[in-house]
């Protein structure tokens, strides 16, 4: 099965980088090979070199994927490529279906509660091992089957642009000198920005005061204007901020660092371990057969390390990064133990 997919939505779709919507529209489907699925305003192509296997779990099957967000965001975006892909290293049709709410739990939901037959699976990020240490909800990370992390997306603590404050050392400082005096901004309380500010603290003994926000845009936006004192959000939602001397990047949240701003450290660089940025990955219910499983597996691995995989996923202003397996369990497990620790 040789499927092209033109990848042709706008190009300010393409720069989105807002994961979550804040709808509670009803599910839609579309099969991925006839969903319009974005990319550079040339087109990018299905890779269109898997050798067909007839006699793989999913092959001439139909697939549903979930996507806990609203059409057009990006994980949405991301999800309809890597959903494609599929279908042309499988053999099978993979139908996308978005089902928004709760900030992603709703679509989590519908995944873990779906028939363990391997026919559906679905997106999340680092936000579901979030829910239940911030008290938004009871459904634990581990009731779904993680089969591989396709993304992460960076983002960054910074400053207002006229800020005495030009590192993070000296952020910190000023949080250990001044407990509790210096206010920053995030997408919102147990967002996982507000875990990594968290982190930070708890590692530091700093205290600063979190005045959560609608969208990592306007916590940016209060940074700028200097109505807080920093903020953490997506690098993508302060590029222009950042660009036009607004704001002061002081280091880049995680381990990975910003494609676009490849000269500011990391905060693991920097000595300021197990914060972390976001990620987005599919999983599955638990209880599928290992043959499903498997399947998947194999075929994840090889469409998101490939670079066509890793060229798009830029497009999109994240990081095209590949985990799964035990490595992806053991993660999982630390993460999860770090966010439990946290107190917000």
């Amino acid at each position: 099965m040789r499927k092209s997919i033109a990848l042709t939505m706008a190009f300010v779709m393409i720069l989105a980088l807002a994961a979550c919507g804040s709808s509670n529209a009803p599910p839609s489907a579309q099969s991925a090979s006839s969903a319009p699925s974005p990319g550079t305003s040339a087109g990018i192509q299905t890779a269109g070199k898997y050798e067909e296997d007839p006699n793989n779990f999913y092959y001439g099957k139909t697939v549903t994927w979930i996507v806990p967000w609203t059409a057009g965001g990006s994980t949405d975006i991301t999800s309809r490529a890597l959903a494609a892909e599929l279908e042309d290293y499988l053999g099978c049709t993979v139908v996308v279906m978005n089902t928004s709410g709760g900030g992603g739990l709703v679509g989590f939901n519908t995944i873990i509660g779906a028939s363990a037959d391997g026919l559906t699976i679905g997106s999340t990020t680092s936000s579901m091992l979030l829910f239940v240490a911030s008290g938004k909800s009871t459904v634990t990370y581990d009731q779904a089957d993680w089969i591989a992390m396709f993304q992460s997306v960076p983002a960054a603590i910074m400053v207002p642009g006229k800020s005495d404050i030009d590192t993070l050392d000296e952020l910190v400082e000023y949080g250990k000198a001044h407990p509790g005096e210096l206010n920053y901004s995030t997408s919102g309380f147990g967002s996982y920005t507000h875990a990594a500010i968290s982190t930070l603290a708890k590692i530091t003994g700093a205290k600063f005061a979190l005045v959560p926000y609608d969208s990592g845009t306007n916590a940016a936006t209060a940074a700028a204007g200097g109505h807080v004192g920093f903020a953490a959000c997506a690098v993508s939602e302060a590029a222009a901020m950042v660009d036009s001397g607004e704001l002061k990047m002081l280091a880049v949240i995680g381990d990975d660092r910003s494609i676009k701003y490849p000269d500011i450290e990391t905060t693991s660089e920097l000595g300021y371990e197990g914060m972390q940025s976001t990620f987005t990955a599919a999983v599955m219910p638990e209880g599928c057969p290992e043959e499903a499983t498997a399947a998947m597996a194999d075929a994840l691995k090889a469409i998101i390390t490939s670079d066509y995989w890793v060229n798009f996923i830029e497009t999109q202003g994240a990081i095209g990064k590949y985990m799964g397996g035990e490595e992806f369990d053991k993660f999982l497990t630390d993460l999860n133990t770090t966010f439990e620790s946290i107190e917000f």
